[in-house]
């Protein structure tokens, strides 16, 4: 290890309980455990270490704005910084010059390696090779010129019954329980989902996927990361095409009949239900609302968090609390139903009865009571 062997060469006692990474972690984000435990310890009283030995400026972060940011936390808490690889030093009188620098060279690395990828996926594609990924009803198959993805027969009878049932009239938090009840295999489970299952949203995107026609479209959209948060999320890139790479008859699992059956249900429910549903399957305005206990309440059973499952359009007033488990995807024994308006009246009551106790309120400094 580099920063080993550069503290003995200084004579410096290298702390081994003290050595923190983040493997297989971009770069690009702060949202990193080991930099976390890094920072406080630095920042801790009294601090942990005296001097801080990184391989290279990029370890510490890819963006040029939180190197600097985070150099300067270091510096005020009184750590000395070396990026062994650079040569750097917190000590030298350019230090803030050379890390510049050094951010943009790693800044323009970093986005000339992503089109390099890109344009090596784009190249996949247009020879009908995968590009990487799981797609429900398929599994992948080494070539020798590459991987290929083939029909899985037994998940892609499951793609056909969903569709069938959608183009008979079915609704997608029907067909989702339907499947649990049968304990049919559901996609890999996704981060932060509480059981295997079946959900809407899965049904959803599995009837808009034109590669069960034997249609390979790519680059739709692109990730981007979030500034702020540092998680990457899906973005239409203006003015760029969509990519269609070779055709594929060979990933076929939906007929032309079946497709344009579902698609003429989906402009049915839409002109039906209007602008208040998305694609007339699920209502934006009730699921995804802020309300003021939204996030809050969990289910007791599974550990859900509550949702609105029922009460729309006029109907507003008597909207209802409930486990999306058991009532879109029939996977939680939890059946209760509580009104929006109930919970809340209970909830604020409660608050109130807490919050404005007496030993609360005299806690309360004087000047900050309202």
């Amino acid at each position: 290890m580099k920063s080993r062997e550069f503290a003995q060469s200084r004579g410096w006692e290298f702390l081994e309980t003290h050595v923190y990474t983040d493997e297989e972690v971009s770069g690009a984000t702060l949202d990193r455990n080991g930099l976390r435990a890094l920072l406080a310890a630095a920042e801790s009283k009294p601090r942990s270490f005296d001097a801080l030995l990184i391989e290279d400026a990029s370890r510490l972060s890819r963006k040029q704005a939180d190197v600097l940011n985070l150099c300067e936390r270091l510096n005020f808490a009184g750590v000395k910084i070396c990026f062994i690889t650079q040569g750097i030093d917190s000590g030298d009188d350019k230090f803030q010059l050379l890390v510049l620098a050094r951010g943009m060279i790693d800044q323009l690395f970093m986005a000339d390696t992503s089109k390099r990828v890109r344009r090596g996926l784009e190249g996949l594609v247009r020879r009908g090779l995968h590009t990487g990924g799981r797609c429900y009803g398929y599994r992948s198959r080494q070539d020798t010129d590459g991987t290929r993805l083939e029909v899985f027969e037994p998940q892609a009878e499951v793609i056909r019954r969903i569709f069938e049932l959608y183009a008979a009239g079915g609704r997608l938090r029907t067909i989702a329980k339907r499947l649990n009840a049968e304990g049919v295999e559901s996609p890999m489970l996704q981060r932060g989902r509480h059981s295997r299952s079946w959900a809407i949203s899965a049904i959803q995107t599995i009837i808009h996927n034109q590669r069960y026609l034997g249609k390979v479209i790519w680059s739709r959209q692109h990730k981007v990361r979030d500034p702020r948060t540092g998680r990457r999320v899906f973005r239409s890139k203006e003015g760029e095409r969509p990519i269609e790479g070779a055709d594929c008859p060979h990933l076929r699992i939906v007929s032309d009949e079946l497709w344009s059956k579902v698609q003429v249900r989906m402009e049915f429910v839409k002109r039906t239900y209007g602008t208040g549903m998305r694609l007339g399957l699920v209502r934006t305005g009730v699921m995804n609302a802020p309300y003021v206990f939204s996030g809050l309440l969990r289910c007791s059973s599974c550990g859900a968090n509550m949702q609105i499952v029922a009460g729309r359009g006029r109907n507003h007033k008597s909207q209802t609390y409930g486990c999306p488990m058991n009532h879109q995807r029939g996977m939680c024994s939890n059946r209760i139903r509580v009104r929006r308006d109930a919970l809340e009246t209970s909830m604020f009551s409660g608050l109130l009865e807490k919050v404005l106790a007496g030993p609360v309120v005299e806690y309360v400094p004087m000047g900050q009571r309202p």
